[in-house]
């Protein structure tokens, strides 16, 4: 008699090429008849979790699961057996399952499990198969991206400066609460989604704004201040930062970010308001000043050179070797060993008293006494804005 067995060596030969795939795979493969018990444990399951198939076939693998774990690991293994009394669903894909597992070491991860019927070709359930892989990995990339994006999201919902984040046609996509706060309170509405950022700029500064908004789509920043007439009258002065959001080195979007500084504008301008004042005090005395043998100079409140004349001029030279300028440090114009001191008197003028002393100066081949009478310049609002 003559046998084919061509058919019977097809099939051999294919569950050799599957055996081959199961070995060399990845993923933990674990076989299992319909009771649960292990009856085949591939090379990836011995790296994982550290036992031999040698040890794990014919057993349940509860040792690959944490003590807290093992009830619900139970009742997955008894429901392989009632998956095998129900019919077979050929369009029923496996349900992956995340997990912990433990190693032959005790150390617990998570992991991503799944289990599905294995039929023989009359479709009789035979056992099923697992496939199990470790996610601790991913589990920390996505935990630190979690953690970045809460550490984001808490600045950028905390910061007191307004924050708008445009899309690539210049959208607006979100807003922090400072800014929408700033909205409603100045524009009378909510900032929403696909609003144009230049309807929350007024007069001449729409133009402006949107000028920026393009420059930094093209890659180019742009900072400026700009005030802003409260609805309520006064107004504001804002630092605003126009910048390009990147992603992969390319233009997604704009980040525009406005602090007030209405503070300090306001010390600027009362700086140089005092500072003018100081001016025009020495414009009145200059002529005097000029033909007299004294010294004089004026220092605004930071102890900075405002103006001074021909006499002070030399005996700078003599005294230190330098040529004073206005916005030099005083303290640049005197000996190092006497600049303390004198600083301190001209605090104690600043504070509106009248300061009169003498004071040894060693200019070099000589030692000289000199008399120094420091008095506060008062300003038209009555505060000192300088000494001379």
């Amino acid at each position: 008699a003559i046998v084919d067995l061509s058919g019977e060596r097809a099939r051999q030969e294919e569950l050799e090429r599957l055996a081959a795939i199961v070995e060399s795979a990845e993923d933990a493969v674990i076989g299992r008849d319909l009771e649960g018990r292990i009856t085949s444990w591939n090379r990836a399951a011995e790296r994982l979790f550290g036992y031999t198939a040698a040890e794990m076939v014919g057993g349940l693998g509860l040792e690959t699961v944490p003590e807290h774990r093992r009830e619900e690991y139970l009742a997955r293994l008894a429901g392989i057996a009632a998956a095998a009394e129900r019919p077979r669903d050929p369009g029923a894909a496996p349900e992956v399952v995340e997990v912990e597992r433990m190693d032959r070491w005790g150390r617990v991860f998570p992991a991503h499990a799944s289990t599905f019927l294995v039929y023989d070709r009359d479709g009789r359930p035979t056992g099923a198969a697992s496939f199990v892989r470790d996610i601790s990995r991913e589990r920390a990339m996505t935990d630190a991206l979690r953690e970045r994006e809460a550490l984001l999201r808490g600045i950028f919902e905390s910061t007191g400066d307004h924050l708008w984040v445009l899309d690539g046609d210049a959208r607006l996509v979100t807003v922090n609460p400072a800014a929408q706060t700033f909205a409603w309170q100045q524009f009378g509405r909510m900032p929403a989604r696909g609003d144009p950022l230049s309807a929350f700029f007024l007069g001449r500064w729409k133009a402006a704004a949107e000028t920026a908004i393009e420059r930094a789509l093209g890659g180019e920043a742009t900072i400026a201040e700009m005030p802003f007439t409260r609805k309520e009258g006064g107004s504001l002065w804002f630092s605003v930062h126009i910048t390009p959001v990147r992603n992969d080195g390319t233009v997604t979007g704009v980040l525009v970010a406005a602090r007030d500084v209405t503070e300090q504008v306001e010390a600027r301008r009362e700086l140089q308001r005092a500072r003018e004042e100081l001016a025009a005090e020495y414009a009145k005395l200059a002529t005097i000043l000029e033909n007299s043998d004294e010294g004089v100079a004026l220092l605004d409140r930071e102890l900075r050179l405002v103006a001074f004349n021909s006499t002070f001029i030399e005996g700078t030279r003599l005294r230190r070797g330098v040529l004073p300028e206005p916005g030099m440090p005083f303290e640049a114009c005197v000996s190092p060993e006497s600049a303390p001191y004198l600083a301190a008197r001209v605090r104690e003028a600043l504070g509106g008293r009248w300061v009169a002393f003498e004071v040894q100066s060693r200019t070099p081949g000589q030692q000289r006494w000199f008399e120094v009478r420091i008095r506060p310049v008062i300003g038209k609002d009555r505060e000192v804005t300088g000494v001379v």
